[in-house]
């Protein structure tokens, strides 16, 4: 919105703040906009004191280079064991909880616990069905057509993809396309839905198909 220059010296206005509420801690630009703040033998206590400061923060304005803003923010909360044994499984699954926070009323905390490790594991097997569904030939699609004003002539058609699991039951599109989103599997699914359109199409040219 504000270009280069504007746009880091905001972000070292944001680091200036997260160093001011959490001077003994460990404190990163970890990715984009992305903060990681890490906390060692901090009593909760502590810690929620840091997160309700630094939530009061953003509800001000932001001044840097000439720009005076607000600053939409998210957060998420991962703790040691509980939230990974890895420093790898604790990164993912920070990531995860702060996409839902994003999804989320501005200010939000999501915080891993039970109900989010379930989340995860039914997203993992999600990610796990597109994978085995796009080897397994399991997605397919359907037609809709699309009428003009009088209602009555189909004037094109729509794709819509659908896929059934591994003992043939329907998977909801609310479930699966958000998930190959999420995990890049959505570009593979895109040539996949393309190269069925396009054979449908090819099979059926003596039938003057409208545009799909």
């Amino acid at each position: 919105r504000f270009g280069l220059q504007a746009g880091d010296a905001l972000l070292r206005e944001v680091a200036h703040a997260i160093q001011k509420v959490c001077p003994n801690d460990h404190c990163y630009r970890f990715n984009g906009t992305d903060f990681v703040i890490l906390h060692t033998h901090l009593p909760n206590e502590e810690s929620n004191a840091q997160l309700d400061a630094l939530r009061e923060r953003f509800t001000d304005f932001w001044e840097a280079d000439g720009v005076r803003t607000h600053l939409g923010v998210s957060f998420a909360q991962v703790s040691y064991p509980n939230g990974g044994d890895t420093a790898e499984e604790l990164i993912n699954n920070l990531e995860y909880c702060q996409r839902q926070a994003r999804d989320l009323p501005d200010g939000s905390v999501v915080v891993y616990d039970d109900t989010v490790r379930q989340k995860l594991a039914d997203r993992e097997s999600i990610y796990e069905m597109i994978a085995t569904g796009l080897t397994a030939n399991r997605f397919y699609l359907c037609y809709q057509p699309i009428y003009d004003a009088s209602g009555t002539n189909a004037c094109a058609a729509e794709a819509l993809l659908r896929m059934r699991d591994e003992n043939g039951k329907v998977v909801s599109p609310g479930v699966f396309i958000p998930a190959a989103e999420e995990n890049g599997s959505i570009i593979q699914v895109t040539w996949m839905v393309l190269g069925k359109v396009c054979a449908f199409i090819s099979s059926h040219q003596s039938e003057h198909l409208p545009p799909i």
